[in-house]
C-alpha cells in the first residue's frame, strides 16, 4: 500500500518536515510493509522554504538582515538554479519580535528587501516569496526602502517605512541606480485573497493579531487607501482589485507598480512546483493536516487544497490535526474521509500543542486508532 504523508506544519509544536518524519516512523511501527512518502507542504506562510527544500539541486543560504523592528536577525533562505525561495514571515514575521513589541505601526518589512539583494547579488532573478505570517502593515515601504526607493511628505520631509507613515506620503522617488536586474520576477505566494483596504483589508483583518487595536487599525487602513490612491496615480495600479493584495500588511504594493509580478493562491505555486497531484495519483491513501483546521481552511490553506485533489483521483484522505473546530469539520463535504484532532482534551491547550513529544505521541496514538486504513487493503 502507498501512503503519502502532505503535511503543513503544527505551529509552534512540529514543522511540515517533522511531522511528517514523525507520521512515518509511526506508520511503519503499525505496519512494516507500508509505502510511505514524504512531501511537505504549505501554503506560502511557514514551511514554504521546507516544503521545496525536496527539489533538486535545492540549497541553503543564511544571511544576517533587520527584523521588523529593525534589530539585526539571522534568517535562512532558499534557491533552486536562478530561483530564490523565501518567506517574509523569517525576517519580518511576529515570530521574528516580542509579543509585548507587536505594533504594525512601527515594523517595517526592509529585512526582506535586504534578503532579497542578497540573492540579486548571488545570481537569482525569480524570486518566490511566501507571504504569510507577517508582523508589519507598512504596504511594502521597507522593502522599496531597502531598494534604495524614498518616501516624503506634503514638506518635502523623508518618512521611515513603516505602517504609520503611510497616510503622509506625498513622493516617492526611486534609487538613481537600481540594485535589481531588468529581468527580475517575483511570485508572491499567499493563502488569502483580502484586498489592500477597507473592512476586508490588510489593517482591519490582520491587524489586531499583529498588535493593533481599534485606533490604529483605523489609522492603518486610513493610510493603506491613502497610499493605493498614490499608487494608482503614480503607476496606474489599482491596488484594492487585486485579490490578495492585503496579505502580509501589503507587501504586494512593494512589487506589484514596480516589477514583473504575479500574486497567486500559494497552494498553486506550491503544489505546482512539488507535483503534487502526480504523487497524489500514486498513493492509495493521504494524510494530510495543519494545527487548526477551522473556517479559514477553507479559504485556501493547503490542507484543503489536498482534499481537492484527493477527492478529484477518488483517493482516501485523513485529515489530522490539533484543534478541530465546528466550521473545520465542514471539510468532509468536500472529500475528507476522516478528520480527527489529536489532541487529549483533559490537557491543557497551550502545554500540549507547544510540546513536541506530545505531539509525537498523540499522533502515535490516532494513528494506532485509523490503522485499519493502514492494512494491505481498503
Amino acid at each position: 500500500m502507498n501512503i503519502l504523508v502532505a503535511m503543513d506544519s503544527f505551529k509552534g509544536s512540529m514543522s511540515s518536515k517533522a511531522l511528517s518524519e514523525t507520521i512515518k516512523r509511526h506508520l511503519i511501527d503499525i505496519n512494516n510493509t507500508l509505502n510511505v512518502k514524504n512531501v511537505p507542504i504549505a501554503d506560502g506562510g511557514e514551511g514554504t522554504v521546507e516544503a521545496l527544500a525536496m527539489l533538486k539541486g535545492f540549497k541553503y543560504h543564511t544571511i544576517s538582515v533587520h527584523n521588523p523592528l529593525m534589530n539585526p536577525i539571522e534568517v535562512t533562505y532558499g534557491q533552486i538554479g536562478d530561483t530564490a525561495i523565501m518567506e517574509m514571515a523569517s525576517c519580518s514575521g511576529l515570530n521574528t519580535i516580542d509579543k509585548e513589541d507587536k505594533n504594525p505601526a512601527l515594523t517595517s518589512t526592509y529585512g526582506l528587501g535586504e534578503m532579497i539583494i542578497d540573492a540579486v547579488n548571488k545570481g537569482m532573478h525569480t524570486f518566490i516569496i511566501g507571504l504569510g505570517g507577517s508582523a508589519t502593515n507598512d504596504g511594502g515601504m521597507g522593502v522599496l526602502s531597502a531598494f534604495g526607493y524614498a518616501f516624503y511628505d506634503e514638506n518635502n520631509n523623508p518618512l521611515q517605512p513603516v505602517g504609520k507613515n503611510l497616510i503622509d506620503i506625498t513622493s516617492i522617488v526611486p534609487p538613481k541606480v537600481s540594485p535589481l536586474p531588468s529581468n527580475v520576477h517575483f511570485k508572491l505566494a499567499c493563502d488569502v485573497i483580502n484586498p489592500f483596504y477597507g473592512p476586508n483589508g490588510a489593517a482591519a483583518i490582520f491587524g489586531p493579531q499583529k498588535g493593533a487595536d481599534k485606533h490604529m487599525v483605523s489609522l492603518l487602513d486610513k493610510g493603506m487607501q491613502h497610499y493605493a490612491n498614490l499608487i494608482k496615480k503614480l503607476k496606474g495600479i489599482d491596488l484594492q482589485s487585486i485579490a490578495g493584495s492585503g496579505a502580509a500588511g501589503g507587501l504586494s504594493a512593494a512589487f506589484l507598480p514596480f516589477y514583473d509580478t504575479t500574486i497567486k493562491s500559494g497552494i498553486s505555486f506550491i503544489f505546482d512546483e512539488i507535483n503534487l497531484e502526480e504523487n497524489i495519483k500514486e498513493a492509495d491513501v493521504i494524510i494530510t493536516g495543519e494545527g487548526k483546521i477551522d473556517g479559514q481552511t477553507l479559504s485556501g490553506k493547503a490542507p484543503f487544497g489536498v482534499v481537492q485533489l484527493a477527492k478529484k483521483h477518488n483517493k482516501t484522505v485523513i485529515v489530522l490535526c490539533g484543534k478541530l473546530t465546528y466550521e473545520g469539520k465542514v471539510l468532509s463535504e468536500y472529500g475528507a474521509t476522516v478528520i480527527k484532532s489529536i489532541h487529549d482534551p483533559n490537557v491543557p491547550w497551550d502545554d500540549a500543542m507547544m510540546a513536541a513529544d506530545y505531539t509525537s505521541e498523540r499522533l502515535k496514538q490516532t494513528l494506532q486508532q485509523l490503522s485499519p486504513y493502514f492494512k494491505n487493503s481498503i
